[in-house]
């Protein structure tokens, strides 16, 4: 890990390295999936439901599926739930894109049968006639699913700067939260990822007036962290027993400047 700070989407490779002795923290959360709300879904390609091919997890065997990389956690997460349909690893192919936008854009280009995509675009998908086969919360309902980690030698020398940092993180969230905020935020949104007005709202609803899977002041939830170590046994990736997940974490940060 060259880096000094990742902020990632998810935090498997942090986790990794730190297993493999680099002495890097999980400071900060981003994002956790919890009971009732899941950041990924899967999507079936518009003409092969349409014709009926593909309606269920099950019609996914002898397809290929895109997905982010080989440890990532849309692989995890379409992995668990192709197994509630009875398909191992070897029952479909998987392609590693990456980003979400390129996935959403592999699937329409009718590269691939389905995809694992995040919002807003499972959204944008949905509207170009893509359909929803499920939710990653259906298989997984406790996950730190992303989150800022950072090696402890750089912490320790830059104190200042990780305050700054979370207390303009939270000053953010603060601004994102109030309602008075709303259109600005869709359209931020939309500029940003360069989507429709419409599938930043939807994004915007079920992040912040159905949802708020960003918890207040970045703090972590150990339970979610060891979603993601239970996660690495499946894969193959650690061994059980596991280190306690506050092993990954240093939360000190959070607690002297996140309120």
């Amino acid at each position: 890990m060259d880096s000094d700070v990742v902020q990632q989407r998810g935090v498997v490779d942090a986790f990794l390295a730190a297993a493999r002795g680099i002495d890097v923290k999980l400071v900060a959360d981003k994002g956790s999936q919890r009971p009732g709300f899941g950041f990924a879904t899967p999507l079936a390609r518009a003409d092969l439901y349409e014709s009926g091919q593909l309606r269920t997890f099950a019609d996914l065997r002898g397809r290929t599926i895109v997905v982010d990389s080989p440890n990532g956690i849309t692989t995890f997460l379409l992995r668990r739930m192709l197994a509630t349909a009875g398909l191992g690893p070897d029952d479909y192919s998987l392609v590693y894109v990456g980003a979400t936008p390129e996935r959403l854009a592999a699937q329409l280009a009718g590269g691939v049968s389905a995809s694992m995509l995040l919002q807003p675009f499972d959204f944008a998908g949905v509207r170009q006639g893509q359909r929803r086969l499920g939710n990653s919360n259906e298989v997984v309902r406790n996950y730190e699913f992303a989150g800022y980690n950072v090696r402890r030698d750089w912490l320790a020398r830059n104190e200042d700067t990780v305050a700054r940092y979370i207390r303009a993180y939270a000053a953010g969230q603060r601004w994102l939260y109030d309602p008075a905020n709303k259109e600005q935020a869709i359209q931020r949104l939309s500029t940003r990822t360069q989507l429709s007005a419409e599938d930043a709202r939807s994004t915007y609803e079920l992040y912040v007036e159905r949802e708020r899977p960003f918890p207040l002041g970045m703090r972590i939830d150990l339970g979610r962290v060891q979603g993601v170590l239970d996660s690495l046994v499946e894969m193959g990736d650690l061994t059980q027993p596991t280190p306690p997940p506050s092993r990954y974490v240093d939360a000190s940060y959070v607690d002297r400047y996140g309120q």
